[in-house]
């Protein structure tokens, strides 16, 4: 769920749209200021899902806040484990664009979660708050600064793999070192929003 300024996102009802192939939208919804939006992709390239969060200031001020990503993707309680990270070991870090993730007690599949890209980004983890061996749960923090009357983005992945697979997960993480326009992962959109992406 994201967590924007201490609250978490909701919709009237909760009720999204779906485009009929591969998109779900919902929002906006007025949180911190902002009007909060979120767009979900499937990718065509493989078992890939874009959230796209717009972050709207329609003040004539600038807005700080914060903005938490918690998520139970493959969770299955104290049996979750990190397989790998971006940084090359076993631990969740600020310094992680990225982990992979195992289930050491079931079946469930092995999912990988894209944090923020490589290089000099506007906006990278700030805190850690949750491992996923402690609950099942994956939770980071960021700041966020939104320049009055604009718009900007945060742009997370999420892949999965079947069980056992943490080879083919570490070595398709590759493919979220570099996100460039061109790339299959940013089909459908433009090079403005792109060029406000924060993370």
């Amino acid at each position: 769920m994201p967590i924007i300024g201490g609250h978490g996102f909701t919709v009237a009802g909760n009720a999204g749209t779906y485009n009929g192939t591969d998109t779900v939208s919902a929002g906006p919804t007025k949180m911190s200021g902002l009007a909060v939006g979120v767009k979900e992709t499937n990718i065509d390239t493989g078992q890939v899902l874009r959230m796209l969060m717009s972050l709207k200031n329609r003040s004539s001020k600038n807005i700080s806040t914060s903005f938490v990503l918690d998520t139970a993707l493959g969770d299955n309680g104290p049996g979750e484990r990190i397989d790998s990270t971006s940084s090359g070991d076993k631990v969740l870090t600020v310094a992680d664009r990225w982990i992979v993730t195992r289930n050491s007690s079931g079946t469930d599949a092995t999912p990988t979660l894209v944090f923020y890209g490589r290089g000099n980004v506007t906006t990278k983890v700030a805190a850690v708050t949750k491992q996923p061996e402690d609950v099942g749960c994956t939770t980071v923090k960021m700041k966020v600064r939104i320049p009055a009357n604009s718009t900007r983005y945060l742009m997370f992945f999420a892949s999965v793999h079947a069980h056992g697979d943490e080879a083919a997960a570490e070595n398709d993480a590759s493919a979220f070192h570099s996100v460039g326009m061109g790339s299959p992962l940013l089909a459908g959109l433009s090079v403005k929003v792109c060029s406000k992406v924060l993370n």
